[in-house]
């Protein structure tokens, strides 16, 4: 997974936000709103517009067809925006207490107000709608917290000391209330205080010392919380704890030690990643610390880190699609342009991906041949989603983990070989399998060890790896490279600390020069020794070979040329021949192949 700075930072008439201090995209229509330190707010849609012709999609509504607008109410600094998830609705709320409710006016086009009020005089702490958007949860600085209708119409009230962050149950029943020191009360619809949320595993351990800075539900979640064995409910702690929780009532939640100081977090639409942004920790280098941005999976995986020129980041919020960050970085906002991995691979002029299913990831195999558009699905054989895709000559091999059968429990890895014919797929078991372990020098296990061994964790395991006919090379999160001869699997040589926690590696045509990109989109290649076969090569000596880019996402070598490859560089991809570049070329794609001086890509959504 890899993201860099999107190039598009204004926002309203073409001008920078200046003190920007609140914003929210809207994760339905794709409005985003930002809100500045005089009051003002600005109101912009951000995809619903097809770039290259100007016009709108078929069926768009008006509420997405809207341009840039600017909302005049508040006078002073906009602390919370919460959009409607169900009507064309926002409510925003500012330092002096004053909550003011924009509607839509289908006639017009225009985003007028609705409603404003202010119960007390002072800072609107934060605010949330239920799921279907018929109530909104306000607390206050004072610990005010107040429940209404969309109407107006006031339900109930309540006072509890230090209240900061409301957050409404994926069904509404419930409303969990944080406090600035770390403790979440559970209130019911009567507006009863009916218990804590528990963070750790044992009541007399503190979750944290810390100011609790925000929880947030996962947009996906199912209408009873979730009561299933995915986490769907995040706390953060500004030191950096960040629990996960499979409802209000986990006995055992998960805690992730981010390392920074937090300020903000925000689930994608999709609720399988976790955004956390704040201020990195002080090094020799930064004795200030520089703002960072961190994307983790829903059970706590590291994704992605991000570190920035600036000093602080203050809010941060998902766009529709997923692909999309706004943040707010000392007081400016800017954008964030999210590639995530895809399970594809292209072989025969075919392009074989996969997708969901009845909820299930990655439950299907597609296979579209580009040149007569047929497309054939096909059903994933255990229902579990496949983990990888490979190409080979005219063929593509998936690998996934079986369940054992009449169980919940994760069996063997397997491997099922992929052909097109016509409008059918063909497919065979691959059986044979011999274990060797990362740490090992030696070659393959014995039969009798394989199965203790493999199952012992390394402490530096595998970011990445590829191989061509005669070499496999192995990245490790230590940036260490591990290089064996194959087919017969034999070790020939580690080199030490190349590029730290390398995800994507590539070798060219004679496995003489190797390409490495980290999770940061730095990018390097190495030259490799005594790779070549011929018996008049050469020797080709190791050197680390630097490519003076940043925010880099893929690459890709060309099949027929030792020399060339290109880069995905932002939003264009760039042609290298050994390390000189060529002129860039517009791009969004993922690479799927490179030969003849042709690049082919495909589009993500």
């Amino acid at each position: 997974m890899f993201a860099f700075v999107d190039p598009q930072k204004s926002l309203g008439h073409g001008g920078e936000i200046q003190q920007c201090t609140a914003l929210a995209w809207n994760k339905q229509t794709d409005l985003l709103i930002a809100g500045r330190g005089d009051g003002l707010l600005l109101l912009r849609n951000m995809g619903s517009k097809n770039r290259r012709s100007g016009t709108w999609a078929a069926g768009t509504s008006e509420a997405a067809k809207t341009e840039d607008q600017g909302l005049v109410n508040h006078k002073l600094e906009i602390r919370s925006i919460a959009w409607n998830p169900k009507f064309d609705v926002v409510a925003t709320g500012d330092l002096g207490g004053i909550v003011t409710v924009w509607k839509l006016e289908e006639s017009t086009g225009i985003w007028e107000n609705f409603m404003a009020t202010r119960a007390v005089q002072v800072a609107v702490m934060g605010m949330e709608w239920t799921k279907d958007g018929e109530c909104i949860g306000i607390v206050y600085e004072t610990g005010s917290i107040m429940v209404g209708k969309i109407d107006g119409m006031k339900l109930w009230s309540a006072e509890q000391k230090y209240a900061r962050i409301p957050a409404w149950s994926p069904d509404g029943s419930i409303l969990l209330v944080g406090t600035s020191l770390g403790q979440i009360f559970i209130y019911d619809k009567g507006s009863n205080n009916v218990g804590l949320v528990a963070l750790t595993r044992r009541p007399e351990e503190k979750p944290s010392d810390s100011l609790l800075i925000d929880m947030k539900w996962r947009p996906n979640s199912t209408p009873d919380g979730g009561k299933s064995s995915d986490p769907n409910l995040a706390v953060a702690f500004e030191d950096g704890k960040c629990f996960l929780l499979q409802g209000e009532d986990d006995p055992g939640p998960t805690m992730i030690q981010v390392p920074m100081m937090l300020t903000c977090i925000d689930w994608s639409a999709d609720g399988k990643l976790l955004a956390v942004g704040g201020k990195g920790r002080k090094t020799a280098a930064k004795p200030e610390g520089t703002a960072q941005l961190m994307l983790y999976s829903s059970y706590g995986r590291q994704e992605l880190i991000m570190r920035f020129e600036q000093k602080n980041m203050y809010g941060l919020s998902w766009n529709a699609t997923g692909l999309r960050i706004a943040v707010i970085m000392d007081g400016l906002l800017s954008f964030l342009t999210v590639k995530r991995p895809l399970k594809f691979c292209f072989f025969e002029n075919i392009l074989a991906y996969t997708c969901a299913k009845d909820d299930k990831e990655d439950a299907l195999l597609v296979l579209f041949n580009c040149k007569t558009e047929r497309k054939v699905t096909v059903n994933h054989y255990s229902g579990q989603g496949m983990l990888s895709l490979a190409a080979g000559p005219d063929f593509c091999v998936a690998g996934a983990k079986v369940l054992k059968e009449n169980s919940h429990q994760q069996g063997s890895f397997s491997c099922l070989e992929f052909r097109q014919t016509g409008e059918s797929a063909t497919s065979r078991w691959e059986t044979n399998e011999r274990y060797f372990h990362i740490d090992d020098s030696h070659g393959f296990i014995d039969t009798k060890q394989k199965r203790q061994r493999v199952l012992e964790i390394s402490v530096d395991p595998i970011s990445a790896m590829t191989c061509s006919k005669d070499v496999l090379v192995v990245g490790r999160e230590s940036g260490n490279i591990v290089r064996y001869r194959l087919p017969q699997m034999t070790w020939e040589r580690e080199y030490t600390a190349v590029l730290a926690k390398a995800k994507k590696l590539g070798l060219n045509k004679d496995s003489s020069r190797l390409l490495l990109l980290n999770q940061e989109g730095q990018c390097c290649m190495y030259a490799l020794s005594e790779t070549k076969l011929a018996k008049d090569a050469p020797p080709v000596k190791d050197v680390k070979l630097n490519l003076e880019r940043h925010g880099i996402w893929n690459f890709a070598w060309a099949e027929d040329d030792l020399e060339l490859f290109v880069v995905a560089h932002k939003n264009s991809a760039v042609i290298y021949r050994n390390r000189d570049p060529e002129e860039p070329i517009a791009n969004e794609g993922y690479f799927c192949q490179f030969k003849n001086l042709e690049i082919r890509g495909g589009l993500c959504g």
